[in-house]
């Protein structure tokens, strides 16, 4: 998962606050979609 440019793109946003701003991201992301995508893409 790329989360660096989502990071950056609301770094202005967020005034800079990374820890709030990953935080936000890890509560909002669909874990079991991105380990079906995982698990295909290994094969």
């Amino acid at each position: 998962m790329r989360r660096r440019v989502w990071e950056q793109a609301y770094r202005l946003k967020s005034q800079n606050r990374r820890p709030s701003t990953v935080a936000g991201l890890y509560k909002v992301v669909h874990w079991t979609e991105v380990a079906r995508r995982l698990a295909a893409a290994k094969g």
